[in-house]
């Protein structure tokens, strides 16, 4: 069941985006200890948006 408002609030912020998605990148990794550091092994995501603006401008 959907939340009172929030459909407006959705909306609210969809009305507001003014910038273009131009390309989107990820990579997923895992970060592994060595040696000299007995840091635990994490997994990590990275993401890349470039986006360009009303104008165009990248």
């Amino acid at each position: 069941m959907e939340e009172p408002g929030l459909r407006e609030l959705v909306l609210d912020a969809k009305s507001k985006v003014t910038k273009q998605l131009i390309d989107f990148q990820w990579k997923r990794g895992m970060a592994v200890s060595s040696d000299s550091s007995r840091s635990p092994k994490y997994p990590y995501v990275a993401v890349m948006l470039k986006v360009a603006d009303h104008s165009g401008q990248v």
